[in-house]
């Protein structure tokens, strides 16, 4: 697997890179069937997301969501404090996964 960074499967990025990168999806994964996933955090499932992801999950008063782009990225939008936003890439499930583990435990 090609990683982003040398152990590392995902990254902070810029809102401008998390537009470019939001595309929509012919087919997707279905993460609530993900064990992984699963035994980290509850996902909901959000149809006809038009922004955000169509899965998203809360981490204290923090928003994550969560939305899968071509060529096996994930986007993650993080809503910190209310107004404050983050945005990441994750490559692949194992990155999405990596990414997840390190949001619940900080």
């Amino acid at each position: 697997m090609k990683h982003i960074k040398k152990y590392n499967t995902w990254e902070k990025i810029d809102k401008e890179e998390y537009a470019s990168k939001y595309l929509p999806l012919d087919t997707e994964t279905i993460l609530t069937d993900i064990p992984d996933i699963n035994n980290l955090v509850k996902l909901i499932r959000t149809p006809n997301a038009s922004w955000g992801g169509k899965y998203h999950f809360h981490n204290g008063d923090d928003g994550i969501y969560i939305h899968e782009s071509p060529d096996e990225w994930y986007l993650i939008l993080h809503v910190v404090d209310g107004p404050h936003i983050d945005y990441y890439k994750c490559d692949q499930l194992e990155g999405l996964i990596d990414f997840i583990k390190h949001i619940i435990t900080k």
